[in-house]
């Protein structure tokens, strides 16, 4: 029998190949993830997906984690390389099958559009995540145009299982006396779906943290504010995991 030049050992009863989840804690600097990422590729360990974002800016941490394949000999060896590592300052290792931990996923999206190209948009991710919620996150940009296209904005959300609505940005425009709730009724009515108000960006904060559920998919519409809210609630989530 030919010896496998992977590092991975064959499979046996002794030695079962399981999914781990890896999250390593680094310095956010350059080169750092390729040095990471080629202490998988020259060992013959497997990525399956890798994900990285800045966690801790005042101390210039990033967090990448990883999803892997192998036996538990394979998967303390990746461990302890990364240990080894001068960047890495610390390495969490967990067992996909493990049902003490909770795995959630959620992808955050920002989409400025018309009514047409959103309701493209959430046919794509609906396609695409079918197995996932779709949550837009709509802020309507200025009173006159969300007026004048009141119809179509509230019938483009027949892909998605839930709208957060916020206000709406006026981009210099005189406030008027514009009724969110019944926007929101009218959201309900034509586009068949469920329609919560978050009034400001602390509002919104406060519902996602408490209401964001494993595999769903966040999608920030609008030209206002609401780009700055999503960016610092979902700096704010990832933290929270931390």
């Amino acid at each position: 029998m030919v010896k496998s030049k992977s590092a991975y050992s064959t499979p046996t009863k002794l030695g079962k190949i399981d999914t781990h989840i890896i999250v390593v804690w680094v310095d956010n600097e350059a080169s750092v993830l390729s040095r990471v990422v080629g202490l998988f590729s020259g060992r013959g360990y497997n990525i399956e997906s890798l994900a990285v974002a800045e966690v801790d800016q005042k101390n210039n941490l990033s967090r990448i984690t990883i999803v892997t394949t192998g036996t538990p000999q394979v998967i303390e060896q990746i461990v302890l390389q990364l240990k080894k590592l001068v960047p890495v300052h610390k390495v969490g290792n967990f067992k996909r099958e493990d049902k003490k931990v909770i795995f959630k996923e959620m992808a955050l999206l920002k989409v400025v559009a018309n009514s047409i190209k959103i309701n493209k948009v959430l046919n794509a991710c609906k396609k695409n995540f079918n197995k996932h919620k779709i949550v837009s996150v709509f802020q309507p940009h200025r009173f006159s145009r969300v007026q004048s296209l009141y119809s179509e904005f509230s019938n483009c959300f027949l892909d998605s299982d839930l709208v957060v609505l916020c206000p709406v940005y006026a981009a210099g425009e005189k406030s008027i006396n514009f009724d969110l709730e019944k926007f929101g009724k009218k959201i309900v009515k034509n586009s068949n779906t469920e329609v919560v108000i978050a009034k400001d960006e602390k509002n919104l904060e406060i519902f996602l943290q408490k209401n964001h559920s494993s595999k769903e998919v966040v999608i920030a519409m609008g030209a206002g504010s609401v780009s700055q809210w999503i960016r610092s609630i979902s700096k704010k989530i990832k933290n929270a995991k931390n």
